[in-house]
């Protein structure tokens, strides 16, 4: 099996050779999430080895950036076992979404009313 991309975006399942499937998109869209929220990667270890070790256990730890519902929401897709790990329907109901949708909503409606 051919490995692509870049390996502090892979998961556990990649690294390990086995076979995968659309579980390893939610891994790395976890990684995205939280290097967006922390302005560094999951997985931000110093040596090769220590940073397969921190994805194969799936330790990530919150820094300063990232509220408590932030950090569930990225362990959920960060989650080892690939049949534990969110999938796309959970992801796109989740609760941290959910919240950042009404206060899209919100603000845009504020948007609206002034421009009346």
């Amino acid at each position: 099996m051919t490995k692509v991309g870049t390996e502090n975006y892979q998961p556990p399942e990649i690294l390990d050779g086995k076979p995968h499937s659309f579980p390893v998109d939610i891994w790395s869209l976890g990684c995205v999430f939280y290097q967006c929220l922390e302005a560094q990667s999951p997985f931000p270890q110093c040596s090769r080895k220590a940073m397969i070790d921190a994805i194969m256990s799936g330790k990530i730890r919150r820094n300063t950036y990232m509220s408590e519902e932030s950090l569930i929401f990225a362990k959920e897709m960060l989650t080892v076992d690939p049949k534990k790990r969110l999938s796309a329907l959970a992801v796109s109901r989740h609760p941290w979404i959910k919240k950042q949708r009404k206060e899209i909503v919100a603000i845009e409606r504020s948007k609206l009313r002034n421009q009346l």
